[in-house]
Parts: C-alpha cells; sequence; structure tokens
C-alpha cells in the first residue's frame, strides 16, 4: 500500500465527519489516530528551505542554506556527518 495525499484526505475528511457525528466526539485513541494524520498529510507537501549538517563526531552541527553546500561541508568534514532537510509546517491556523 501506498501513502498518498488523496488517501490522506479521504481518511481525514471520513474521520471528522464520524467526530462531528459523535455527540461526545472521539475517545483519546482515534483523536490521536486524527492528529496524526492530520501531521502526515502535512508533510507530504513539505519541502526543505534549509539544510543542517549534523551528527559528526568532530564539529558542531551547522545549518546551510542550499543543500550542495550542506553537501559538501559534509563531505569535506569527513566525521560521519549527515546532511538533514529542515522544513517548515503549517496547518493553515
Amino acid at each position: 500500500m501506498t501513502l498518498t495525499v488523496e488517501w490522506l484526505e479521504q481518511t481525514i475528511a471520513a474521520m471528522e465527519y464520524d467526530r462531528d457525528d459523535m455527540p461526545f466526539g472521539f475517545d483519546e485513541e482515534s483523536e490521536l489516530t486524527l492528529e496524526a494524520l492530520l501531521l502526515a498529510r502535512l508533510y507530504v507537501d513539505a519541502h526543505p528551505v534549509a539544510y543542517l549538517v549534523a551528527g559528526g563526531n568532530l564539529y558542531q552541527d551547522r545549518p546551510y542554506i542550499t543543500k550542495s553546500a550542506a553537501m559538501a561541508a559534509a563531505e569535506q568534514r569527513q566525521d560521519g556527518s549527515r546532511v538533514v532537510p529542515l522544513c517548515l509546517l503549517h496547518n493553515g491556523e
């Protein structure tokens, strides 16, 4: 099974409809499931706005604006650093 935007949107809409139709709303587990689906939906559209070179043994973590600069820095360090994309998530609120 592939997680798609369409599936997420349909599942979220169905859960929100069910929740709104219930007199006392969802139980805690169902509410957490809905929150997880909403968060997953945000991540599907997330695009990196910067990159962090992190996890190295010798240097501190450092942010970079471009992926190419971050990759070059991680390669130059030669200390096991990895490049981590940094994304902004906006839920419309």
